[in-house]
């Protein structure tokens, strides 16, 4: 939670273009647990309230107002390992919003982590380099 305490404190007084606040303890109790065990899933709740910290403290300085929120994970897992291409390893949750963003919308298509670089592109408005192999979920997005 410290992480997210201090991310929650920066943004609660400043302006800020860009945030990018990384919660890793989900990861570090995966590989010592075993990802989906009650160690692991006690994990993913610390990091739901940690989230839920950095957005109240965000919603302070009305930055949720116009921003975009991309809440996902770095990767998935299955036992105590990943980077496999078993689906276990690839997909991950992944919830955005923001102005535009659709509301209410379920993408019934597994995500997968290479996703998240070409969406996040987008809605910054860049082009994303000719190698990267994901798409953009432009089904979510008021843009792409």
């Amino acid at each position: 939670m410290e992480i997210a305490d201090g991310a929650a404190g920066y943004l609660s007084d400043r302006p800020t273009d860009f945030a990018f606040i990384y919660l890793g303890y989900t990861d570090m109790a995966g590989h010592d647990y075993g990802w989906m065990t009650d160690s692991h899933l006690e994990a993913v709740k610390n990091a739901d309230a940690g989230i839920g910290k950095v957005i109240d403290a965000s919603g302070a300085t009305r930055l949720l107002d116009h921003s975009f929120l991309l809440v996902t994970s770095d990767h998935g897992g299955h036992e105590k390992t990943h980077g496999t291409n078993m689906p276990e390893d690839m997909i991950v949750p992944w919830i955005v919003s923001g102005p535009g963003v659709s509301s209410g919308l379920s993408i019934t298509d597994s995500l997968s982590i290479t996703y998240t670089a070409p969406t996040i592109a987008a809605l910054l408005k860049i082009d994303p380099p000719e190698e990267w192999t994901g798409r953009v979920i432009e089904e979510a997005l008021p843009y792409a």
